[in-house]
C-alpha cells in the first residue's frame, strides 16, 4: 500500500503567520517600537545599576564643560534694544560681568531679574540671539512726578514705582512734587488735578496726601485749598471758575475748603479773623467806618487786603481836633445851629473836638462879624453836613 502524498497547500496556523508578517502594523512594531521597546528596556537596566548610572554623569558633565569651555561658545556682545542712552550704560554696566562667560552658562532668568533691578526698567527680556551674543528687550518707566519723603526727592512713575533719586527739585521741575503718606499710590489722581487746573498750574507747589485718600493743593502764594476724596478734578475746575470769578487766592486766607461740593468754606488768616472779630462790632448796617487797607498790584490787578475797621468818628478824633467856621444870613439860624451843636456833643462823645466860629452876614451889619463861641465842640463830617 502506497503512502499518502503530503497537502502541498500551507496549514491554516503558517497561512495566518505569514498572513500576520505581512500587515502594516505588525510591519511598523516590528521596526520602530520593538527596537524603541528594547532600547529602553537597556536604559532602564543601565540607569538600575548605580556605577553605569554615575558613571554616564560624569560623563556627561565632563562634555558638556569641555564644550562650555570653546572660545566659540564665548558672550562676545551685548545688544540692547529699546533704552535710552542713560539706561542702556546702566544695563551693560549690570551685565559687564558676562562677556567671556560661555553662553552655555548663561542664566537668561537670573540676567533678566538683574535687569529689573535697574528703577528705569519696567520689563526686561533676555536671550542668546546666538553663541555669540546676549540680546536684552527692555521697556523703560516714564518719570510721572517727584515724591518727597523728608529730605528724600525721588522720581515714581504712574503706578507709583520707584525710579531713582534726584539731588534737587530743580532737576526736574517740569514735574509735580507729591508728598505724604500713600501719595506714590496716587499718582495718576494727582496729574488729573494738574490737568484741571489750568491757568494756576504754574502757581502750584505741590499736592500733600492726607489720611492716604485726598489731596490739599500747596500754591506758591495764597491759601492752601483742601480738595475731597472723591471727584477732586472737578472741585479743582470749580477753584479756577471761582479764582476767575472772585480772585479767592489773592485774599488773605488760610486755606479753602472744597471737600463738601455742595458747601465751601474760607478759612481766614489768624491775623485777619483777630482783626476782623474785633471790628465786628462796627460792621452793623448803615454804619459808617473807616478800613484801613494794604494796596499792592498783582499783575494788571489792583488787590486790597484789608488791616483795620473803626468807626469814623473815631477815625476823625484820632485824626486831630479841627475847627468849624459857619455863616449865618439869618438870625433865626442861630438857634439852630445852637442845638446841633449841642446834640453833637452830647451824641459823638469820641469825636474830635474842635473850636467853632460863626461869620455873621446881615444887611443892617456894617460888613462881616466873626465870633468865637469860646468851647470846643464834637466837629464829624456828620455835622458838617447837618449844618
Amino acid at each position: 500500500m502506497r503512502p499518502l502524498k503530503r497537502d502541498p497547500a500551507p496549514s491554516r496556523l503558517a497561512f495566518r503567520v505569514k498572513r500576520l508578517g505581512r500587515s502594516p502594523g505588525f510591519i511598523r512594531f516590528a521596526t520602530l517600537w520593538a527596537p524603541c521597546l528594547i532600547v529602553l528596556a537597556g536604559i532602564g537596566w543601565a540607569v538600575s545599576q548605580q556605577e553605569l548610572r554615575e558613571a554616564a554623569i560624569t560623563k556627561y558633565d565632563e562634555t558638556r564643560e569641555a564644550l562650555s569651555e570653546r572660545p566659540e561658545f564665548a558672550i562676545r556682545r551685548i545688544v540692547i534694544v529699546g533704552a535710552s542712552p542713560t539706561v542702556e550704560q546702566e544695563v551693560r554696566a549690570a551685565l559687564a560681568d558676562q562677556i567671556g562667560v560661555s553662553s552655555m552658562k548663561a542664566d537668561a532668568q537670573a540676567l533678566r531679574d538683574r535687569v529689573k533691578t535697574i528703577g528705569w526698567v519696567a520689563t526686561a527680556k533676555v536671550r542668546l540671539a546666538a553663541p555669540e551674543t546676549l540680546r536684552v528687550k527692555v521697556k523703560e518707566r516714564i518719570a510721572r512726578a517727584v515724591w518727597r519723603r523728608g529730605d528724600r526727592l525721588t522720581l515714581v512713575d504712574r503706578k507709583g514705582a520707584e525710579i531713582t533719586d534726584i539731588a534737587a527739585r530743580a532737576d526736574r521741575a517740569d514735574l509735580p512734587l507729591i508728598a505724604g503718606a500713600g501719595a506714590d499710590a496716587a499718582v495718576a489722581e494727582a496729574r488729573a488735578i494738574l490737568a484741571e487746573a489750568g491757568p494756576l498750574a504754574e502757581r502750584i507747589r505741590g499736592f500733600v496726601r492726607v489720611g492716604e485718600r485726598r489731596w490739599d493743593v500747596i500754591f506758591d502764594e495764597g491759601p492752601k485749598v483742601m480738595l475731597p476724596a472723591k471727584q477732586p478734578s472737578d472741585a479743582m475746575a470749580y477753584l479756577v471758575m471761582i479764582q476767575n470769578r472772585d480772585g479767592v487766592l489773592s485774599r488773605d486766607l488760610a486755606a479753602v475748603d472744597l471737600r463738601i461740593s455742595t458747601r465751601p468754606t474760607l478759612r481766614m488768616n489768624p491775623d485777619a479773623a483777630e482783626a476782623l472779630e474785633a471790628s465786628r462790632e462796627h460792621l452793623d448796617a448803615g454804619s459808617n467806618v473807616v478800613v484801613t487797607v494794604e494796596a499792592t498790584m498783582e499783575s494788571d490787578q489792583l488787590k486790597l487786603l484789608g488791616r483795620s475797621v473803626a468807626p469814623i468818628d473815631s477815625a476823625v478824633a484820632a485824626a486831630g481836633p479841627t475847627g468849624l467856621r459857619i455863616y449865618i444870613e439869618e438870625p433865626r439860624a442861630v438857634e439852630t445851629v445852637a442845638n446841633v451843636l449841642a446834640q453833637a456833643n452830647a451824641a459823638a462823645k469820641a469825636a474830635a473836638r474842635g473850636p467853632v466860629q460863626l461869620c455873621l452876614q446881615h444887611p443892617d451889619l456894617p460888613g462881616e462879624v466873626d465870633m468865637e463861641l469860646g468851647e470846643n465842640f464834637a466837629v464829624t463830617p456828620q455835622i458838617k453836613g447837618a449844618i
